[in-house]
């Protein structure tokens, strides 16, 4: 680990769309590639409206659309960097996952010695299994009236990117 007193996961409340897209936008700052994000929760909880923020926060100006019904949403960004946005709701199992070609979007192997100048949004990531590497786990639960969101770092990639956001 880069800092033993950096932290490995923190939980934030967040009482609408706007925040949820707003929180997007300020962990996009501490993103760099290669870097893989990996979004779970409920339907409806607010996986899309952080990537959005995500996606808007490293850039990109025009319309974010949810991939569920593409799967996968490419993004060019500034400086040759890629920003991937993948839904696997739809997908019935890993076998899925390599048909349609999305093993060669995801870096192979270990993820801090990648050379891929990607950044991957991956909702759904259950749909895999064990099958992928992550740099930070976001989960959203929903509470009456707000969402808890919990950041949890899984590389030294995330762990730099949760102190940088919460410092």
């Amino acid at each position: 680990m880069t800092d033993s007193n950096a932290p490995l996961s923190a939980a934030v409340s967040l009482r609408d769309i706007k925040a949820t897209a707003n929180l997007g936008k300020s962990l996009a700052s501490t993103l760099q590639p290669p870097f893989v994000l990996a979004l779970t929760g409920p339907m409806g909880a607010g996986k899309t409206a952080l990537c959005q923020g995500i996606v808007h926060g490293k850039g990109y100006r025009g319309r974010v659309k949810s991939p569920t019904y593409t799967l996968c949403e490419t993004y060019s960004l500034d400086h040759g960097m890629t920003l991937y946005h993948l839904d696997l709701y739809r997908l019935n199992d890993c076998s899925d996952w390599e048909v349609l070609g999305f093993d060669e979007i995801l870096p192979s192997g270990d993820l801090e010695k990648s050379s891929t100048e990607s950044i991957i949004l991956i909702e759904w990531p259950e749909r895999l299994g064990e099958a992928i590497s992550t740099d930070i786990i976001v989960s959203f639960e929903i509470l009456s009236e707000t969402r808890l969101v919990t950041l949890c770092a899984q590389s030294r990639k995330g762990v730099a990117c949760l102190a940088a956001l919460f410092a």
